[in-house]
């Protein structure tokens, strides 16, 4: 793998103030802003400002912050923070634009960390949307009895308490992976909705009436 300067070297990463109207969507953008993602940008905005810059590349338009600008827009604003990125090929320019979408999705949420978190930031005049987090997604982790799998196969605790148990093979994850895109796709389920123990938290949530008790060797019959 081929190694590039670090930046700070060469190269100095120099913050711009630009006009909005100076920049604009990179036309070959593939991460797609629908209205609640960008819903919960401008919340987050409102809050706390711009932290993070846009990145910019050739004919100004955006690498990194596509969504945030559709938000700024969104909210009025008429001005705005941005690196431009020097030394990119062409084609480096949409590989980094990939990369830095990519990159993020393969992360995953320490959810007995976000829930300690959210119960500390819900005693605050915070508004815990800005977070990005929903309120179908907050409401299960400020439950006082939430408790996060040790077990990737086993519900939390609540979940476990009401008679739920549900374990599942590969084979079945796929599966339930792709009833959480489906509901994704509808906006009833978080974007990060990726991994065993987010999906097994709330899955309770978007099926409630069709949860049954299920073993590795059973079929998915909360899906039925």
């Amino acid at each position: 793998m081929a190694k590039r300067e670090q930046p700070g070297k060469h190269q100095t990463l120099q913050i711009q103030v630009v006009s909005l109207s100076s920049i604009s969507v990179h036309p070959r953008n593939v991460r797609e802003h629908d209205e609640a993602n960008v819903t919960s940008i401008m919340r987050s905005l409102a809050q706390f400002g711009q932290r993070t810059p846009l990145v910019v590349g050739r004919s100004n338009y955006i690498l990194k912050g596509n969504g945030t600008y559709l938000a700024m827009q969104q909210l009025g604003w008429k001005r705005c923070q941005i690196v431009c990125a020097q030394g990119l090929t062409p084609a480096e320019e949409l590989a980094y634009a990939l990369a830095d979408n990519k990159t993020t999705d393969l992360s995953r949420f320490d959810f007995e960390g976000v829930s300690a978190i959210i119960g500390e930031l819900a005693g605050t005049e915070l508004d815990l949307a800005s977070t990005g987090f929903r309120d179908f997604e907050i409401q299960p982790m400020l439950a006082a009895e939430w408790v996060p799998p040790k077990d990737p196969g086993e519900m939390p605790k609540a979940a476990a308490e009401a008679g739920v148990q549900l374990r599942f093979s590969k084979k079945e994850w796929t599966e339930v992976e792709a009833y959480i895109t489906d509901a994704r796709k509808r906006g009833d389920a978080p974007v990060e909705a990726t991994d065993a123990n987010t999906i097994l938290a709330l899955l309770r949530l978007y099926v409630p009436s069709r949860i049954r008790r299920i073993t590795k060797s059973r079929a998915i019959q909360c899906l039925r």
